[in-house]
């Protein structure tokens, strides 16, 4: 091995960030007899394909056992404790087991359960970096693949960083901290004590961020989630104890928690970050992911993962995941099962705003397919791939696949009108920011025919018409909304209060002045939305008046 004494000739960014610089890189990965050589050698692929992915690196992966002189002389990511990498360094090791966790440098205790990551000139080369992280957990890689931060070390617990600092030499070894770069972030949770409780969840906040009334209603929500969750995975909630910990913004959040997600849940530990908008919902979604995780345990596939919670939208009656198949039989772009348990073509996906429809339609096929149990068994895999998951369904290859096939070819059927009704929507609209309103109402007449009492349809149709120099055409659809609204059809009071002005409009620009006046009263008698009154006051002593919503 070299002795360090140079610096890189041309410094790269610091700590885990220069890993968005580099072209070259080898992630070696424990071999040890005792350890799960398989899910360590997943982990590392894992991880060099997202590196290939977000930064274009050329990723190797190799055994710790299996490196050579020329792995050496290249950038190296280096997983897990018990690398003989860092083994090899002898007395130079930057780190000692102590007791269930670890000392580093001499200093930094980390306990069992929390993660290092450093980021320094490598023993082997001078012009090259070693990078480190302990962190070997299919669970957690779904989420955070590998940290990045500016930083040569940090310790972290989950996604949230608990210490960190700076290295003195960082061309040389051993290793030396510099403790006047230290900082150890907020640990928020002695900031975001108990405010309150309901029969399977412990509220946690900052004093002032909501009053009594708001904590009642978020517990509410919440507990509503989690029966709606709890039914569809048929889990027991005798000892269901959840942590709630709400947050103001995302900032705030990110900050804290290392997650920029408005919410997100860790199933090990049964805890649920939000914002507090979002916590009032009774979405069930990172309900779903709690309970999961104590029935199924870990899950080592995103798919599988995320499409879980959309599944059960789908079972409770929500045609939401049968529209998206429609999307993407239209399109062309149904995924393969292979893509979708694939790692590097979820994440693909993802990027493309797929990945979660195709997630949600996935799961629900195995569940229809064989049930909570058939979809536990799958969890186990690792890694899940096609023959296996064919082989649990008890059917040949082609037969699983041309099975999820022609499920999906069904379900777009289902969601045929829905889609159709949605793609002439966002056409329309798409058409209205360019100005082009008689394209716009076209969009909007064939939207209308596939939901002839729609009075949001109606409306937006109306006023496409009145832009595009159509005003007895916006009448008639106008005087359809106010008769739908008439006959206790359920139409949306603005629409009511707004088809009277706007129709005052389309009957003065036809010369009705006398008509157009009445509707323009008839506003000021209902009550005032958005500047109904003032916009009708106007019209009434100025024609040509504004708009409306």
């Amino acid at each position: 091995m070299l002795s360090i004494g140079a610096t890189l000739s041309a410094p790269l960014p610091l700590g885990t960030e220069a890993l968005s610089e580099i072209d070259d890189l080898v992630v070696v990965y424990p071999a040890r007899p005792e350890a799960d050589v398989a899910i360590n050698a997943l982990s590392a692929e894992r991880r060099a394909g997202f590196l290939e992915d977000l930064f274009g690196v050329v990723a190797e992966t190799v055994a710790d056992d299996a490196l050579t002189e020329e792995h050496l002389h290249r950038h190296l990511l280096v997983l897990g404790w018990d690398n003989r990498v860092i083994e090899k360094l002898g007395d130079r090791r930057p780190f000692r087991r102590e007791g269930e966790g670890w000392i580093f440098l001499d200093a930094i205790r980390i306990a069992s359960g929390q993660d290092l990551m450093f980021t320094v000139v490598s023993p082997h080369d001078p012009e090259k970096k070693l990078f480190f992280w302990s962190r070997i957990d299919l669970d957690l890689d779904k989420f955070s693949v590998l940290p990045f931060l500016g930083t040569d070390w940090a310790v972290y617990r989950g996604y949230e960083v608990l210490r960190l600092g700076r290295l003195r030499n960082l061309g040389s070894w051993p290793l030396e901290r510099d403790p006047t770069a230290e900082s150890t972030p907020l640990d928020f949770r002695s900031a975001y004590p108990v405010q309150g409780s309901s029969p399977h969840y412990v509220l946690h906040h900052p004093p002032g961020l909501v009053d009594e009334g708001g904590r009642s209603a978020i517990l509410a929500a919440r507990e509503k989630a989690l029966g709606a969750a709890a039914g569809f995975l048929e889990v027991p909630l005798d000892d269901v104890r959840i942590h709630l910990f709400l947050f103001a913004d995302v900032k705030t959040k990110e900050q804290l928690t290392g997650v920029p997600d408005p919410v997100h849940s860790q199933g090990r530990d049964q805890e649920l970050h939000m914002l507090t908008d979002h916590a009032r919902s009774p979405n069930p979604h990172e309900e779903t992911h709690l309970l999961a995780y104590r029935r199924f345990g870990p899950c080592y596939h995103t798919a599988l993962h995320e499409g879980l919670p959309l599944a059960l939208e789908r079972a409770a009656g929500d045609g939401t995941l049968s529209t998206y198949a429609a999307a993407l039989v239209a399109t062309g772009v149904v995924p393969v099962i292979d893509t979708l348990l694939d790692e590097d073509g979820i994440r693909s996906l993802n990027q493309g705003q797929i990945g979660f429809p195709a997630s949600g339609l996935f799961v629900s096929w195995i569940v229809e397919r064989g049930g909570l149990d058939l979809l536990g068994r799958l969890y186990a895999f690792k890694p899940l791939t096609t023959d296996k998951l064919a082989s649990a369904t008890g059917a040949a290859v082609d037969d699983a696949v041309a099975s999820y096939k022609n499920w999906v070819e069904a379900r777009a059927k289902e969601g045929e009108p829905e889609y159709r009704f949605q793609r002439a929507i966002a056409d329309a609209a798409m058409a209205g920011q360019k100005g082009e309103w008689v394209l716009a109402a076209e969009h909007l007449t064939r939207a209308l025919e596939l939901r002839p009492a729609d009075p949001d349809t109606l409306y937006r149709l109306a006023l496409a018409e009145d832009k595009a120099g159509l005003p007895a055409a916006a009448e008639v659809h106008l005087r359809r909304v106010l008769e739908l609204a008439a006959a206790g059809a359920g139409v949306a009071e603005r629409y009511v209060i707004f088809g009277h002005y706007q129709l005052g409009r389309v009957l003065e620009r036809q010369g009705q002045t006398d008509a157009a006046k009445k509707e323009y009263r008839t506003v000021l008698t209902l009550p005032d939305r958005h500047g109904s009154h003032r916009m009708a006051q106007e019209a009434l002593g100025s024609p040509q008046g504004g708009a409306g919503p």
